[in-house]
């Protein structure tokens, strides 16, 4: 029974749902070195952060459009990153140092 119950529990949805983001961000290179290139059609502020392995900010900044992150400052390594806009997050993923 507990079987049971367990699967109907885990099919139901909540009907809550994020929208996809319809702006295309693009995010190169991946390895990098120095820099990041942000390509965003959207012109509205964005906001770029840059996490470690820790979860801990590494680097924040506000764009608008198309933008080059410099990253000299930053050590050879994994990072996690999030865009977003004033309301949401917009793209996530990682990328790596060399």
């Amino acid at each position: 029974m507990f079987k049971w119950i367990f699967a109907d529990f885990c099919s139901e949805t909540s009907g809550i749902s994020e929208a996809k983001s319809k702006v295309s961000i693009n995010l190169y290179p991946n390895p990098f070195e120095n820099q990041l290139i942000i390509q965003c059609a959207s012109k509205a502020e964005h906001t770029f952060i840059l996490y470690d392995n820790l979860s801990r900010i590494e680097l924040k900044e506000t764009f608008f459009g198309n933008s080059i992150i410099y990253t000299d400052n930053l050590a050879k390594g994994i990072y996690f990153y999030e865009i977003r806009n004033t309301e949401k997050q917009l793209k996530t993923g990682k990328v790596i140092k060399n």
